[in-house]
């Protein structure tokens, strides 16, 4: 996990960071992120 790595990279948030790991973490188990950002 490079959450501090990538909050180190120029992120205004840590949580952006986990926020695009889940994302892809949720595409490559086949979810769509945009929806499921989109369901809340």
């Amino acid at each position: 996990i490079n959450t501090v790595q990538n909050w180190c990279s120029g992120r205004t948030k840590p949580g952006e960071a986990a926020l695009e790991q889940i994302d892809r973490i949720a595409t490559r188990r086949g979810f769509d992120p945009e929806s499921v950002k989109g369901n809340g």
